[in-house]
């Protein structure tokens, strides 16, 4: 509980308004936009063993997913502030406050659902583009995409010289949002599998 404590207000104030974009330096972004047909998003050229990875069920989400035995899973709780579940590939209790410990490379992912973003994939990358803004987001990149039965959009950025990810998945009652950060590295073939893992159960 020590720990959500800690890290959920964290998360949740950088959760939104840092993963959405609108303005940089005052100049409007030209976000590239393509559309994946394919049931997975973008591919990696690296393939991972997946035969002894965990399985979370997320009551409080409403999803469940798969992820490596060897990273750290904090899940969301109901009496918990806000859905949050954080899941990294290295121990968030141990690292904090101490900068040395967030080793090059290493991975954090974080779930939550909102009701606040529009239903409709379209309209959704003109509500990011038009309605948010972050004067330190550059690079972006967006993608409509399908994770099973799940379809949405997918921003790829740089924030603060690092390259993470924002997946917007498309719900009847909500969106589910993921967030990486950072990507570019040897475990966005860790990122490709868990998230092609996702099934909603709402």
């Amino acid at each position: 509980m020590g720990i959500m404590k800690r890290v959920l207000p964290l998360a949740i104030a950088i959760l939104l308004p840092l993963s959405l974009v609108g303005l940089v330096a005052g100049k409007h972004i030209s976000i590239v936009t393509q559309r994946n047909d394919a049931s997975t998003p973008a591919p990696t050229q690296a393939t991972i063993e997946t035969s002894d990875w965990l399985q979370h069920d997320d009551e409080v989400l409403g999803i469940s997913f798969r992820y490596p035995p060897d990273w750290f899973l904090y899940p969301s709780t109901p009496e918990g502030f806000s859905r949050t579940t954080i899941l990294a590939s290295f121990d968030i209790e141990q690292a904090e406050g101490d900068e040395s410990l967030y080793k090059s490379g290493e991975m954090k992912i974080i779930f939550s659902a909102t009701d606040s973003i529009s239903q409709n994939v379209d309209s959704l990358a003109e509500y990011v583009t038009e309605n948010l803004i972050s004067p330190t987001i550059t690079e972006v990149t967006s993608q409509q995409i399908q994770i099973n039965q799940l379809s949405g959009l997918r921003l790829d950025y740089t924030l603060f010289d690092q390259r993470e990810s924002s997946i917007y998945l498309r719900r009847p009652a909500d969106t589910l949002l993921v967030r990486a950060t950072p990507i570019d590295t040897p475990l966005d073939a860790v990122l490709q599998e868990l998230l092609t893992s996702i099934v909603t159960n709402n």
